[in-house]
């Protein structure tokens, strides 16, 4: 619930940084619902093989590359490691689109774990950063929200997207959002009211 008064959600979405993070998330959303709960049924669909294992691999490549990129975003600057960890997310549900065979299927998943680990680490910084010590976990809440949302949300397009014209374009689709998820984000960003300016530091 958004409410009013100093440290609240409302205060946290009048940061630029915050909103646009906000709405990054809830693209983003998509490709992980698509991941999560379609897989499956994508794999059955093809005959690509068993699951269990392909969601191991992608555990540790996410388990592995967020510290990892988490340094980097510190040392290197916010935009710097999310834009290239977008980069590999949406290839590798673009991937997933026309993937072939189990193997196709273990390494595009790797893929999409080590630049999920990289953007969402970038992402929630760069928003932290936005959001001062005074609002950082009305920030999250936002973000986390618009995320929840769009995975829920997002799966029901996503399913009638996947009955009407099969998962290998839902999984296009996913890509897509990821796309328009950097963008919103990385576009150039103006100072915020007060002067003080949004981009990260390099």
């Amino acid at each position: 619930v958004v409410t009013d008064g100093p440290g609240t959600m409302r205060e946290a979405l009048l940061r630029r940084d915050v909103r646009r993070g906000a709405v990054a998330m809830a693209l983003l959303g998509l490709p992980y619902g698509a991941l999560v709960g379609f897989l499956p049924l994508l794999a059955q669909a093809r005959g690509l093989g068993p699951t269990g294992w392909v969601y191991a691999v992608y555990a540790v490549m996410v388990v592995v590359s967020g510290p990892a990129c988490g340094s980097l975003s510190d040392r290197w600057g916010r935009l710097r490691v999310m834009v290239p960890g977008g980069a590999l997310v949406a290839l590798a549900a673009a991937g997933l689109a026309l993937a072939g065979s189990w193997w196709a299927m273990v390494g595009l998943v790797a893929l999409f774990g080590l630049g999920w680990g990289a953007l969402r680490t970038s992402l929630d910084a760069l928003v932290q950063d936005s959001a001062g010590s005074a609002l950082r976990a009305s920030a999250t809440a936002a973000q986390y929200t618009a995320f929840d949302l769009g995975i829920g949300m997002g799966s029901l397009g996503l399913g009638a997207l996947a009955s009407a014209v099969g998962y290998g374009s839902m999984f296009g689709a996913g890509a897509a959002a990821v796309v328009a998820a950097v963008w919103v984000v990385g576009r150039r960003r103006r100072p915020e009211p007060g002067g003080k300016s949004t981009r990260p530091s390099s």
